[in-house]
């Protein structure tokens, strides 16, 4: 059913994955680095570490989401496997709609400001980085509005350093964020 790319496999070995997660997130881990072949497979895991319902290991999942987010955003990019292996993830933890934004909003908040700093630090948003600011909505299952409020101030601080608009990939600014714009 699922194999994770080469991306994930390098991740799965650093130290902190192979030592601050249950045996059971490890387990799984494992299972979708060798090749998940059998939805009996993840249920045999459960039982054999005492688990219900993998939806008990939502937090620890949602942990090792948000650190698999860190190590492929060190390039400031999300390429195809990177972004199929985290849905892939999700699908698997079946981590849903907003929980990342319930349980893990600082950390969020975090990744997002240091994506964003990069995005728009040059006052204009190509190609590429606006398909990242795309895919990080995406992977973190954010609505328009809670994205649009992560990217504000980064937006923000770009018009004020004298950003074009046209180049920075927005589709609207809001009066709320003109009050902040002094004008010239």
């Amino acid at each position: 059913m699922y194999k994770l790319s080469p991306h994930f496999v390098a991740f799965s070995q650093l130290s902190p994955v192979r030592q601050e997660y249950s045996d059971a997130v490890k387990s799984i881990i494992a299972l979708l680095v060798n090749g998940w072949n059998a939805p009996t497979d993840l249920k045999q895991i459960l039982q054999a570490n005492h688990i219900g319902v993998v939806e008990s290991l939502k937090i620890e999942a949602l942990d090792m989401l948000v650190a698999y987010a860190w190590y492929i955003l060190e390039d400031h990019h999300i390429n195809e496997a990177e972004y199929a292996d985290f849905i892939a993830l999700k699908r698997v933890f079946k981590v849903k709609e907003g929980d990342f934004f319930k349980f893990r909003q600082s950390e969020l908040q975090d990744i997002l400001r240091v994506q964003f700093y990069k995005i728009y630090s040059d006052d204009r948003v190509d190609t590429i980085e606006a398909l990242t600011k795309v895919n990080l909505q995406s992977l973190f299952d954010l609505s328009y509005e809670q994205f649009e409020l992560f990217k504000q101030d980064s937006v923000i601080f770009s018009l004020l350093k004298g950003a074009d608009p046209l180049q920075l990939d927005i589709a609207n600014v809001s009066k709320d964020w003109l009050r902040k714009w002094p004008r010239q």
